[in-house]
């Protein structure tokens, strides 16, 4: 269910990506912006289910569903409270704006923004010592990428 809509998902949003922003980049050289995004969405998919998770104590039918819960709680009066318990258990925190199923679907819409992507790999390497430099071989802003 959840889990087969989240691989067609990724397999087509990183094919399409990786036709437009690979450009002149070396395969090789391309794994480690692939991966980098890989891990990005598995810490913003984890995220969106520990949160569903501890809100309703299940776990999420979707990740959209997992988002839009989030985007909800996040406007009540214990929204810090329940920040500080997903960064006590997680160490990071992602804004709604910046989780993978936001940007994927920016990327379905047309208005993906690498500058997003950049903050949301700076937000988890400065969220805890354990995610220092996590992201430093992706450089989203190398002139060998296509442009986004």
């Amino acid at each position: 269910m959840a889990e087969q809509e989240n691989s067609k998902d990724l397999i087509s949003v990183l094919w399409s990506g990786a036709d437009i922003l690979r450009s002149k980049m070396d395969a090789n050289e391309y794994k480690d912006y692939l991966l980098g995004i890989v891990f990005y969405k598995y810490l913003s998919d984890s995220f969106l289910i520990k949160v569903y998770d501890l809100l309703y104590d299940e776990k999420p039918e979707t990740l959209k569903i997992a988002l839009d819960v989030y985007r909800d709680a996040l406007k009540e009066e214990s929204a810090e409270e329940l920040k500080d318990e997903i960064k006590s258990s997680c160490h990071y925190v992602i804004e709604p704006e910046l989780t993978y199923t936001n940007f994927a679907e920016a990327a379905r819409n047309n208005s993906f923004n690498r500058e997003q992507l950049q903050k949301a790999f700076n937000n988890i390497e400065q969220s805890d010592p354990l995610f220092a430099d996590l992201f430093t071989d992706i450089d989203l802003y190398s002139n060998r990428l296509g442009t986004a």
